[in-house]
């Protein structure tokens, strides 16, 4: 077995690991954009990722969570949203309130899941 391969068999039953990130200050209709390399040098090793939480601890604004310029998430004031299965690249967090949101209360998780056995199963369902 090559080595790609044994890392593609760990990646498959174990995932990444977590990969933290705190979003600095965000004024009103400001956004910040991370690529995979962004998150952790470790990070496109694992790509693409396909699990996302991100939390919110802003009292009054809500943020856009965009992955790959594409599909969008409402995560509002004071709350966490997470999203899995679905695969992304690259990460877009944009203030969609009209105050400033402070640099550290808008954070998010992001990791490449282990395979489960259901979506496991649904690759050779025909």
């Amino acid at each position: 077995m090559t080595t790609s391969h044994v890392r593609s068999q760990r990646i498959l039953k174990h995932g990444s690991p977590y990969f933290t990130v705190s979003c600095p200050e965000l004024v009103a209709g400001a956004f910040v954009v991370y690529g995979l390399a962004d998150l952790s040098a470790d990070a496109p090793k694992y790509e693409p990722l396909d699990w996302i939480e991100v939390t919110n601890l802003d009292s009054a604004a809500a943020v856009r969570l965009i992955l790959d310029h594409g599909d969008s998430f409402r995560v509002p004031a004071g709350a966490i949203r997470q999203i899995e299965s679905h695969p992304y690249r690259v990460v877009q967090i944009r203030n969609e309130g009209a105050t400033t949101i402070a640099a550290g209360l808008v954070s998010f998780l992001a990791q490449r899941e282990p395979i489960k056995v259901d979506s496991y199963i649904r690759r050779f369902k025909l």
